[in-house]
């Protein structure tokens, strides 16, 4: 009978496939099981890999539009331009007016409370750092020091400048004047102070990536005229966050 045929083959089958396996080293199952675990870690790897690219490519991109070929420092780096050394140590964004500040621009578009805290839709970007003056002895000309010749530059996910600004006020120890950010420094000695930025809101985010534009007086006319420094805010605070 044909059932019992179809039987009979589907038996012969099973005993076929059965003893077959039986063959096939463990071995080798497992080298297969290993290669695959291999080939995922790897693929991990490689795109970890073409994020950290990605954000290179970023800082590059943001760091053109300054000058081609300008580079961002690090934030925990000794950033030496002409005769100064700059080292950022922190920077925070926030409404509060620090009463270490010696004054708040008197602006229309900046609201107050009682103690001078932003109430409508600007916030205080405040940067805190030390700039040595140690002359160089390379320069044929040494220019003053104005602590108002560094800007902010706020660039979004794709590279691109949405923001920026001119310093608003300082931790001087002093009045506010028309010469209030010239710094009479001599040599060898470091001035600790906080600067500050007054930014709107919608340009604050934390996927952005903030600059900091130093040029101690220079006109920029070449590479050397000027340094940038990436700030521990948006991107680069996540990328310090995660080293910790």
């Amino acid at each position: 009978m044909k059932w019992i045929r179809n039987i009979m083959i589907v038996f012969v089958l099973g005993v076929c496939l059965i003893g077959t396996l039986k063959f096939i080293p463990m071995d080798s199952l497992k080298q297969t099981a290993k290669k695959e675990e291999v080939d995922t870690t790897t693929k991990q790897q490689e795109t970890k890999t073409e994020d950290v690219n990605d954000n290179t490519a970023i800082w590059n991109k943001a760091a053109s539009y300054y000058m081609e070929g300008a580079v961002c420092e690090e934030t925990s780096s000794k950033v030496k331009h002409k005769d100064w050394i700059y080292k950022v140590h922190s920077a925070k964004i926030t409404k509060k007016r620090d009463p270490k500040w010696d004054f708040v621009p008197d602006f229309d578009e900046y609201k107050y409370d009682k103690d001078e805290n932003l109430i409508n839709e600007y916030s205080y970007v405040a940067i805190n750092l030390s700039i040595q003056y140690k002359k160089d002895p390379t320069l044929e000309h040494h220019v003053n020091f104005y602590l108002n010749s560094m800007w902010l530059g706020i660039f979004d996910e794709e590279g691109e400048r949405v923001s920026g600004g001119e310093m608003r006020t300082a931790a001087l120890g002093k009045e506010e004047t028309q010469s209030y950010f010239f710094c009479d420094l001599k040599e060898g000695e470091t001035l600790d102070t906080t600067v500050v930025f007054m930014i709107e809101d919608k340009f604050l985010s934390e996927d952005n990536y903030y600059i900091l534009e130093v040029t101690g007086g220079s006109i920029k006319q070449s590479l050397e005229d000027f340094a940038l420094i990436k700030l521990p805010l948006g991107v680069e605070k996540h990328e310090t966050d995660s080293k910790k």
